[in-house]
């Protein structure tokens, strides 16, 4: 049979297998993805509880972020945005569904996050020193430093978490990745129940490194996030796709790698807020890098539960329809996406807009010292929640490039947008 023939066939096959609805398909994730939201929200306000609007929170906070900015900065944008779309066209393509060429990139993937975990935790005190204002005196940096060796570990892990979605949500396969970070704030809540449990200061002050206050926190933060990525893996199994070491090269990893080039340069442009806004807040007053960040995790519930739950049930099908040549299908999705968006998210974003103080002092004014606070914080939310709105659908519209495998042009707008 010729090459031509064999390829519809396969595109058959594909179109054949169960593809859920857009609506089908994000609802299907909205339950587990609003109790991952509420879950996290929960226990970032526990720790807020434990630890008050404080410099010893901006601590670990800032800590907590060294993983994340790292891991977004090399690998995060390319798995969630630009891997989807090449995993979909190598399974349209290729006689085995692309399960070799995944393989290969899982292998090539992990090797990366391995050295660049060992290269961010050897790194810690610099990292510090850069993200880190310790001029004024109300930052505490030798406790970020030692956080940060606890924690830095989360990048492979978060990095591993992100392959293993990135190979499901390809197959249509949504909801043990939407399930998947409640098993991090499960741990993390266990985590806080023994911070309260086991001796010392809760404040860390003054702060020692055999501090078991400040091992629980830090090991437990790691721990969870390697659950996450854990949890995924019978359902991977399930799937059909075999877990192995796959060496060799193929040419189409070229064409990836000048994809990930371009969303590094995406991500790395994005980074230069959380810097900057990370170097304010630290040598402001004490717990003010804890005020921006509650009120932004605030902010992402509802964003988390409706946005993100359309956004990954969304990839995959413009990714399809991409990799078909069918531009009419990608357009249709952008607007039935931009559709839904409006819809869920304008009322919310009024409602948090009015109430963005009251939310705060309700929710974070558990002392009365704390009441001010915990105001400023509801101040953030009213000020940033008009956004959520043209945040979601700008990440729409950036999905219909990277679904033809053009990561140039999203890096080129967010450069300008400066």
């Amino acid at each position: 049979m010729s090459e031509p023939a064999t390829i519809v066939i396969r595109a058959a096959d594909l179109q054949a297998e169960e593809t859920p609805s857009l609506a089908k398909a994000s609802g299907s994730m909205a339950i587990a993805t609003l109790i991952s939201r509420v879950t996290g929200f929960g226990w970032r306000l526990a720790l807020t509880v434990l630890l008050g609007i404080t410099a010893t929170q901006d601590a670990y906070n800032a800590a907590n972020n060294f993983p994340n900015m790292i891991y977004e900065l090399f690998v995060g944008n390319v798995l969630t945005s630009v891997m989807i779309p090449v995993l979909i066209k190598a399974r349209h393509d290729d006689e085995d569904k692309g399960v070799a060429y995944t393989q290969r990139l899982v292998t090539m993937g992990t090797v990366m996050l391995l050295v660049v975990t060992l290269l961010a935790v050897a790194c810690a005190p610099l990292l510090t020193r850069v993200f880190v204002d310790s001029s004024t005196g109300q930052s505490r940096p030798e406790v970020v430093t030692a956080f940060g060796y606890l924690v830095l570990p989360e990048i492979l892990f978060y990095g591993i978490s992100a392959l293993f979605s990135a190979i499901l949500n390809a197959q249509n396969i949504f909801k043990a990745p939407a399930w998947a970070p409640v098993a991090n704030n499960v741990i993390m809540f266990g985590t806080l129940a023994a911070y309260m449990i086991v001796p010392g200061d809760r404040d860390l002050n003054p702060f020692h490194f055999t501090d078991a206050k400040f091992l629980v926190l830090g090991i437990g933060s790691s721990l969870g996030v390697a659950a996450q990525a854990l949890v995924l893996v019978p359902a991977l199994l399930r799937s059909g796709f075999k877990l192995r070491w796959r060496w060799g090269w193929d040419k189409r990893i070229s064409q990836f790698g000048g994809l990930m080039g371009w969303a590094f340069g995406y991500v790395l442009v994005s980074q230069v807020t959380v810097w900057a806004t990370t170097r304010v807040a630290t040598g402001a007053a004490g717990g003010g890098l804890s005020i921006y960040l509650q009120s932004w995790n605030l902010l992402q519930v509802p964003y988390g539960v409706l946005g993100v739950s359309l956004l990954t049930a969304i990839m995959p099908k413009m990714s399809q329809a991409a990799a078909e040549g069918d531009v009419p299908g990608v357009l249709d999705y952008l607007s039935q996406g931009s559709r839904l968006t409006a819809v869920m998210l304008v009322p919310i974003s009024a409602l948090m807009t009015v109430l963005g103080p009251a939310m705060g002092v309700a929710l974070f004014s558990i002392k009365s010292s704390e009441s001010a606070g915990a105001f400023e914080l509801g101040l953030g939310v009213t000020a940033s929640a008009f956004l959520l709105l043209p945040y979601a659908v700008t990440l729409l519209q950036l999905r219909v490039f990277y679904a033809f495998n053009d990561s140039r042009t999203p890096t080129v707008l967010r450069a300008c947008s400066w």
